[in-house]
């Protein structure tokens, strides 16, 4: 994507956030806070199944977002009494999308020590990071973010 197409992206970003509903902009300030700053994809991490719940139908309500563009990362111990096939339904059934969408697993297992009570696994399910390539998201939520915060954004490059 081009510098011109990356700035028309913010102005249409720019433009959506002067007519937006309030949930277009609890969507944005999600990514805003808990996305990744990068200029190709859509990044969205947590642990928190409502929040990823509600990134998954921002992205498809108000960018169109099918099944096949999302990608399911999961990161979670596994010696805490779930399999890794609950753990994947958990994440499936939460962000109602199908099981083509799952990707790579991270087993935590070997830095959990279930005998040490200081270093208890608190989220039984691990954390989700769910990804949809796109720049031309990207650019439009931080066009909207700019406009409604006053604050530019810096994409990290890598």
């Amino acid at each position: 994507m081009s510098k011109k197409d990356r700035e028309e992206n913010r102005l249409q970003g720019r433009r959506m956030a002067k007519t937006a509903s309030k949930d277009y902009m609890y969507g944005c300030i999600l990514y805003w806070t808990e996305g990744s700053k990068g200029k190709y994809t859509v990044d969205f991490a947590n642990a928190d199944v409502f929040m990823i719940k509600y990134f998954v139908e921002f992205l498809r309500k108000h960018f169109g977002c099918k099944d096949e563009d999302f990608a399911i990362y999961l990161n979670a111990y596994l010696n805490n009494g779930m399999s890794l096939g609950d753990i994947e339904e958990y994440w499936l059934n939460a962000t109602n999308l199908p099981r083509t969408c799952l990707r790579k697993f991270t087993n935590r297992a070997k830095y959990y020590d279930p005998e040490n009570k200081r270093k208890k696994a608190k989220h039984p399910y691990g954390v989700c990071k769910v990804r949809v390539n796109s720049s031309e998201i990207v650019e439009t939520i931080f066009g909207s973010i700019e406009e409604e915060f006053g604050t530019k954004i810096k994409v990290l490059e890598y």
